[in-house]
């Protein structure tokens, strides 16, 4: 319960802090960022939830300074410019390292908050970034391979921890090629990686896991907007 409290009281810092206009980027880049970096194994999976749903906005106050999170979340065209060590440290820090990690956590719940935040940055870095900070990430998870397979019908924790990781693959990689379609700032990048989302999701339609192979039926309709676009 302290550290619930704890986790609270900090998340409740983090929000005095970026919710300010004229939030200090270096002040985030200095103090906010190592201090998620402590978070990240934390053993209480609610303080990691915690820390997942916090790194969207931090990213933004990290790396676009002077300008209201709620705003740029709801239009990110009006970003003009990037804080050189934050938008550093958001590609390294915040999106290989601890989204990459707390995407492959074990606690469901964790890996959604990290999912909406890995969407969210995605959409705010600059688009011909995107293949090279973002895409491995749930590259990484889609081919993911099981080492010791059961030998009977019954799965091993091995297979059913791949199997939601793969699942969790399929929707940041749909979320990606969804994003493409709609987003005009994304279309003109978005050809070089698309194709490549698009054929891997395909692999993954072949397997033998039902839940797998749902995930990429409900993805359908994103893949199907972002190759019609991809194409055009």
């Amino acid at each position: 319960m302290q550290k619930l409290q704890h986790c609270r009281g900090t998340c409740k810092y983090i929000r005095m802090h970026y919710s300010h206009r004229d939030c200090s980027s270096v002040a985030t880049q200095k103090v906010i960022v190592p201090c998620v970096s402590g978070l990240l194994n934390d053993a209480e999976s609610v303080i990691r939830q915690h820390v997942a749903a916090q790194l969207l906005p931090i990213a933004v106050t990290c790396m676009i300074p002077n300008v209201e999170v709620e705003k740029v979340l709801e239009d990110p065209s009006i970003i003009t410019s990037y804080d050189k060590v934050g938008y550093q440290l958001v590609k390294n820090s915040i999106l290989q390292n601890s989204l990459a990690q707390l995407l492959s956590d074990s606690e469901l719940e964790v890996r959604r908050a990290a999912a909406d935040s890995f969407s969210g940055i995605s959409l705010l870095i600059k688009p011909e970034d995107v293949r090279e900070f973002c895409l491995p990430i749930p590259l990484r998870l889609a081919n993911l391979k099981i080492k010791n397979p059961s030998a009977g019908s019954k799965r091993t924790e091995e297979e059913a921890r791949i199997e939601e990781l793969k699942i969790t693959a399929i929707n940041l990689l749909a979320e990606m090629a969804g994003a493409a379609s709609e987003h005009d700032n994304l279309q003109k990048h978005a050809g070089s990686w698309v194709n490549e989302v698009i054929g891997i999701i395909n692999n993954l339609a072949e397997s033998t896991s039902f839940r797998v192979r749902r995930a990429v039926a409900q993805a359908m309709p994103r893949l199907l907007s972002a190759a019609a676009t991809n194409q055009s």
